[in-house]
């Protein structure tokens, strides 16, 4: 038996079957979980709407709007008028541009770091990749 497949019998109608799933070493899974929380806060900066957990007191909290909300702001008071942007509108959208093009480089950088190393974990064990492909 290979010593990265867990075997285990499950029943059903016909008798026992044999099934085996690969072993996912720990570091993997640190490795995953460190990685979920990572995207988690990439996602925040451009999530449209904001999610409070269930432990949160309401109300106590000041969550800036979102790369996404201050974008649509800023197009909707663009959008339809004929006049030059304001003073007040070029700076946001300067601000913006340094703001999103951070946001690109922080999911690049998660991309080609942190994802290709939980990826040759993952592959080193046999288990396919995220993306779905062999490393």
């Amino acid at each position: 038996r290979n010593p990265n497949v867990v075997y285990a019998l499950y029943e059903n109608a016909n008798g026992g079957v044999l099934t085996m799933a690969l072993k996912v070493p720990d570091e993997a899974k640190k490795a995953a979980e460190a990685l979920k929380e990572k995207t988690a806060a990439l996602n925040r900066r451009v999530a449209i709407g904001f999610q409070a957990d269930p432990d949160d007191v309401p109300g106590l909290t000041y969550n800036p709007p979102s790369i996404t909300q201050r974008l649509m702001r800023l197009m909707g008071g663009l959008d339809g008028y004929t006049t030059k942007p304001t003073s007040t509108q070029i700076e946001e959208l300067g601000t913006l541009t340094k703001l999103v093009a951070d946001l690109e480089s922080s999911w690049k950088s998660l991309v080609d770091e942190d994802v290709a190393t939980l990826n040759k974990m993952l592959s080193s064990r046999g288990v396919i990749s995220i993306g779905g492909s062999e490393q």
